[in-house]
C-alpha cells in the first residue's frame, strides 16, 4: 500500500490537474505575468471572516492556478492537518474552486501515505513500519548472499525454467537490483516521518540552524504589499524564482517567503527561506540552503530523494515505479513461502508412511 501510492504521489501535483482541469488557467496574450497582492485581496474579499495566514504557493508554470492556503479552518477544527485549499486564476483573480485538504483524491492519498489516515499516531506507525521493512530488506541480503565463488553467477539476470524457480529468481533478483532504491527510500520516509529521532545525533556530527520565530514589535499603518515582498525577495536571491509566500496573520507576525534556487534539490519544498518585516521591507533572517553545514544539507536532501524530484522528471519517474517493487516482492515473495511450506508437508507425510 505504501509503495502504491507512493508511485501516485511521484506525479499528485499533475495528477490532480489531470483530474481537475480547470486547474489549467489560459494565459493572456498580451502579458504572462500578474500581480500578487490583488488576488490576496479577493481572498480576503472572498474569506472575510478567515483573519489568520494565507500561503500562496505561486504555479510552476503560467498556465497553472494558484493555490492558496488557509490552515486553521473552523470547518475542519479537530482535525490534525486540513487546510482550505483555494484556487484562483492569477489574471482574472477568480476562484476556481475551494476544496478542503483530505477530501479529493490526491490529498487523500497523501494522507494514506503519510499517516494511514490515523494522524499523529500515523504517522508514528508508519516510521515503525519503515524500521521494521529495513530489517525484512537487511536480513533478506543476508539470507541471500552467497559466497565469492557464486556471487557472479548469482547476480546473473536469468529466469531459470519450472515455475518454483522462476518464482526464487524474480524475488531474489528484483529485491538485490532495487535494495539500495528501496533503502533510500524507506530512511528518508523514516526520517521524514520522525525527524526528532534523528535530528540530535545529526545536530551532534554537524550543528543544525534552528530557524526564528520572529515578531515585530514596531508597527506603521498598512504592511507593504506582496508585489513588494516579492522584489524584496526576488533582491535577496538573484536568479531565484518565488514558490511560497506566507502572509504575517496578525499586526505582529512577519511575511515568510519560500524561494528556490537553481542549485536546490527541492521543487515542491525548496530551503532557501526569508523571513521579512511586513512594515519595512527588512529582511529578519535568510537561510541559503547552498552555504549551509553537511547537517543541514542531509536535511534538505530527505524529501527531494524521497520522492525523486531531487532528479528532475527522471527522478520521479523512477520512484513511481520503484513502488511496485514491494508488490513484486509481496507476491514473490509469498508464492516461494507456499511452495516451500508444501514441500514441507509432502516431506513430512513421506516420512509418516
Amino acid at each position: 500500500m505504501l509503495g502504491l501510492t507512493g508511485s501516485i504521489l511521484a506525479f499528485y501535483p499533475e495528477l490532480d490537474r489531470w483530474l481537475n482541469p480547470e486547474l489549467v488557467v489560459e494565459v493572456p496574450a498580451e502579458s504572462s505575468a500578474f500581480q500578487l497582492q490583488p488576488v490576496l485581496e479577493k481572498l480576503q474579499a472572498t474569506h472575510p471572516h478567515r483573519p489568520d495566514v494565507w500561503r500562496l504557493e505561486l504555479p510552476a508554470h503560467a498556465d497553472y492556478a494558484i493555490t492558496a492556503r488557509y490552515y486553521n479552518p473552523e470547518e475542519t477544527a479537530g482535525q490534525s492537518f486540513a487546510p482550505l485549499m483555494v484556487a484562483i486564476n492569477p489574471y482574472t483573480q477568480q476562484i476556481i474552486n475551494e476544496r478542503f485538504w483530505g477530501d479529493y483524491a490526491v490529498t487523500w492519498i497523501y494522507n494514506l501515505h503519510y499517516s494511514l489516515l490515523l494522524g499523529s499516531n500515523g504517522i508514528l506507525l508508519i516510521a515503525i513500519i519503515g524500521l521494521l521493512l529495513l530489517v525484512s530488506i537487511t536480513s533478506g541480503l543476508i539470507l541471500w548472499w552467497p559466497s565469492k565463488q557464486r556471487l557472479k553467477s548469482a547476480l546473473k539476470i536469468r529466469l531459470r525454467h519450472g515455475f518454483a524457480r522462476k518464482v526464487y529468481d524474480i524475488h531474489t533478483l528484483t529485491a538485490i537490483y532495487s535494495s539500495l532504491l528501496l533503502l533510500v527510500i524507506i530512511v528518508t520516509g523514516v526520517m521524514l516521518a520522525q525527524p526528532q529521532w534523528f535530528t540530535p545525533l545529526i545536530n551532534q556530527l554537524s550543528p543544525l540552524e534552528q530557524h526564528p520565530s520572529p515578531r515585530v514589535t514596531e508597527r506603521s499603518e498598512a504592511f507593504l504589499s506582496l508585489d513588494e515582498i516579492h522584489k524584496i525577495a526576488e533582491a535577496a536571491f538573484p536568479n531565484a524564482r518565488m514558490r511560497w509566500i506566507q502572509t504575517p496573520g496578525d499586526s505582529d507576525g512577519v511575511f515568510f517567503v519560500r524561494m528556490q534556487q537553481a542549485a536546490e534539490p527541492g521543487q515542491r519544498f525548496p530551503k532557501s527561506l526569508l523571513w521579512i518585516n511586513p512594515y519595512t521591507g527588512e529582511i529578519l533572517h535568510k537561510f541559503d540552503p547552498t552555504n549551509v553545514a553537511s547537517g543541514d544539507t542531509v536535511m534538505n536532501w530527505l524529501h527531494p530523494l524521497h520522492n525523486g524530484e531531487a532528479f528532475g522528471v527522471a527522478g520521479r519517474s523512477v520512484i513511481a515505479l520503484s513502488g511496485l517493487l514491494p508488490l513484486v516482492l509481496l507476491v514473490s515473495g509469498y508464492l516461494r513461502w507456499r511452495q516451500k511450506r508444501r514441500a514441507r508437508h509432502f516431506r513430512n507425510q513421506a516420512l509418516v508412511r
